[in-house]
């Protein structure tokens, strides 16, 4: 007979964990230090893993998962152990009225995962599949992009690739059920719509019983085809995630307003009895508007091109100081670095783009003059060290709104602007391993923040691959 469930109310929910491999591991981590969660049972057959899970805590550990249903007080469970015992155990957990979470794939096969979906129906109890993939910040960024900010017209093909090392916990299943399963719902997500065709192959070279390589095609209603390339066999990680489309109608756009002008320029200048002068002005917006639409067209490019970074010593006081030479005598740029910070190892020519981008937008908020200031520190924090740059204005700041899309590319507030440029920055900061971030307030000004990993040499961030457009 299977228990009654009901919300926990107000009181910390009581939460158990059954598997103790990378993903339990991971939920292990969140679930003790989750407010308003107390983590009271941990189950796996591997009796060492439980007790150096359990250790310093009130947890209760188990090296048989069912007997964590039997004896444990649960409101919640998080199941990550292998795909053929979740049937078994999210059964356990759903008969004693026990809300679960359920790492994908939710079962080992439809009808085992139908079942399971009937049995929650009927019991009333939660059951939910991990969906750890869509929380990644490059897929839901990319997701974003093509949902919200509506840059790519159509979408003609999604690819994604997943490879690493041959997993030693992993003998029940193989790469399409344990990993192809994310990347399938991934593109699906993307698409925003369901595939109606698939067809796969699969390879099996060093696994025992089962697949470590599968490449796959998607096809789905609107004609978007989605590609899979998932393997076992790749000594390091690699987890990619490209999307080829048509160019939005916001780029057609930007390109149509410079050739409206200098189309209605030339017509001007084929007239006979124009001044001089009047030649002279239709001749410098010609200028002005072909050299907007260069400038267009080389944003897009180094947007749109993955980077390759060659990484030198580069000194960033002088590099930020040299702004000081040939710039806008009413603004002033002021390098405040401490000795420990002031040289990083990255792409001297892709971080002079970087400057090049704030110190301009700084300046072209302070109408009125002023200094802006660029502060350099070492941070050690918990993770990696890194180089703190903070490139602030005393301008007009930005609005909430503004705020929010300030890093969407083709987004912006300056009719001689591009859009591109914040976009091509935070590319080239992640590029390099590093985080970009923005703080402004209307009236008050803006600060641009960047980390930079301060070791030698640093893995290319995924995010930024992400965001490649082939």
């Amino acid at each position: 007979m299977t228990s009654a469930w009901s919300p926990a109310g107000d009181r910390d929910l009581r939460v158990g964990l059954v598997g103790l491999g990378s993903m339990g591991r991971n939920h292990l981590r969140v679930l003790s230090s989750m407010p308003g969660t107390r983590l009271v049972a941990v189950a796996d057959t591997d009796r060492a893993a439980v007790e150096a899970a359990t250790s310093g805590s009130d947890a209760q550990g188990f090296p048989e998962p069912l007997a964590l249903f039997a004896e444990a007080d649960l409101d919640a469970v998080v199941i990550a152990s292998p795909t053929t015992t979740h049937l078994t155990l999210a059964l356990a957990a759903l008969e004693r009225g026990v809300a679960a979470l359920v790492e994908k794939p939710l079962a080992a096969t439809p009808d085992e995962a139908a079942t399971l979906v009937d049995a929650a129906r009927s019991s009333g109890v939660p059951l939910q599949v991990g969906h750890i993939e869509r929380f990644n910040p490059a897929v839901l960024e990319l997701g974003r992009l093509l949902h919200e900010g509506s840059w790519l017209s159509s979408v003609y093909s999604i690819t994604s690739r997943r490879a690493g090392p041959f997993p030693a916990r992993i003998r029940d299943v193989g790469v399409t059920v344990d990993l192809a399963t994310h990347d399938v719902d991934i593109l699906s997500w993307i698409a925003g719509e369901r595939p109606v065709r698939v067809y796969a192959e699969t390879a099996q070279r060093i696994h025992a019983d089962h697949e470590d390589l599968l490449f796959g095609l998607m096809a789905f209603p609107s004609g978007t085809v989605g590609m899979l390339d998932v393997d076992w066999l790749t000594p390091a990680k690699r987890r990619q995630l490209a999307v080829v489309g048509e160019l939005a109608a916001a780029i057609a756009h930007e390109v149509r307003n410079p050739l409206a002008v200098i189309v209605n320029a030339v017509a001007g200048l084929r007239r006979g009895s124009l001044r001089e002068q009047d030649r002279t002005t239709l001749l410098d917006i010609v200028e002005e508007e072909a050299g907007r639409l260069n400038r267009l067209v080389g944003d897009l490019l180094r947007f749109a091109r993955p980077f390759s970074i060659s990484r030198q010593a580069v000194a960033l006081t002088e590099m930020a100081n040299r702004f000081n030479e040939g710039g806008d005598a009413n603004v002033a740029v002021e390098v405040d670095a401490t000795p420990d910070a002031e040289t990083v190892w990255v792409d001297p020519n892709l971080f002079r783009l970087v400057f090049d981008n704030l110190i301009s937008n700084a300046r072209q908020a302070m109408r009125d003059g002023g200094t802006v200031n660029v502060r350099i520190r070492r941070e050690e924090g918990a993770g990696e060290p890194c180089v703190r740059i903070e490139v602030e204005d005393r301008g007009h700041g930005m609005p909430p709104d503004v705020r929010r899309r300030a890093l969407d590319p083709f987004y912006t507030t300056r009719p001689s602007g591009t859009g591109l440029g914040l976009p091509i920055v935070q590319r080239i900061v992640e590029a390099h391993g590093g985080w970009l971030g923005i703080e402004s307030a209307e009236g008050v000004g803006t600060i641009v923040t960047l980390g930079v990993p301060v070791a030698r040499a640093t893995g290319e961030a995924s995010l930024a691959s992400a965001r490649s457009l082939a």
